[in-house]
């Protein structure tokens, strides 16, 4: 039964186009040295120059987030390119997914959510209305807005990508993962199968101040030092 599962989840796209990650991976390296942070001291980045002036800061790459050390917590930084089926047939839906993934990615290292970015392109302008319905939809259930980016209607394709900021007091960091620790799986069985793909939605037709008391939880978590490890698992 379970060699079987691990068979099926290395057969599985999701998994496979996870391996593109390396491609970052060798031209980034696994760190930004502090060095970088350290010429941006005192020209409005916000990090604090009292706390944060050993040369040896760095920000790890690879988790959910960019976490950037900033006075006595980190901003956190990520970004989502769509899937393109999903862009052509389900504009509205993967325009809410946009935002959806890019808030999970935020909670999910004990963040809260600032604002949103988006950048677009279409084969014509009106192509773009049922991308901007869902991301609109999103950003009011989950009260963040969407505060600029890039919109091109006059493309050869169409795609979608949505960056975040967002801050975190306390971080929650796979990096911190250790050999037996316990492991919890936060998730919102209020929901139902998406009719043509393998995702759960439970959160399209949900309440939003729900949404957003559900996801309130993981900085709490952090905060209190209930949890310092966690990993985005959603879509």
């Amino acid at each position: 039964m379970l060699n079987q599962l691990v068979a099926e989840l290395r057969e599985a796209l999701g998994i496979q186009y996870k391996q593109d990650i390396q491609v970052a991976s060798s031209a980034l390296g696994q760190t930004v040295l502090g060095t970088y942070l350290e010429s941006r001291l005192g020209s409005g980045m916000g990090i604090d120059a009292n706390t944060h002036t050993n040369v040896d800061t760095y920000i790890r790459l690879g988790d959910d987030c960019a976490a950037i050390p900033d006075g006595n917590g980190y901003l956190l930084l990520a970004a989502e390119g769509m899937w393109p089926l999903l862009v052509e047939t389900e504009p509205w839906f993967a325009g809410w997914c946009a935002i959806l993934v890019n808030v999970s990615d935020i909670y999910a290292m004990g963040g809260r959510a600032i604002a949103v970015v988006d950048a677009i392109w279409t084969q014509s302008p009106d192509q773009s209305q049922p991308l901007w319905a869902g991301m609109m939809a999103a950003s009011r259930a989950f009260n963040v807005p969407i505060v600029g980016g890039h919109t091109n209607g006059h493309s050869p394709y169409s795609a979608l990508s949505v960056a975040i900021l967002g801050r975190a007091n306390a971080l929650m960091t796979s990096f911190n993962a250790q050999p037996g620790d316990t492991l919890l799986l936060i998730t919102n069985l209020r929901g139902k199968p998406h009719p043509k793909y393998p995702f759960w939605d439970a959160a399209t037709d949900a309440n939003p101040q729900q949404l957003q008391e559900d996801l309130a939880i993981l900085p709490r978590l952090a905060e209190a030092g209930l949890c310092d490890t966690g990993k985005d698992i959603s879509m």
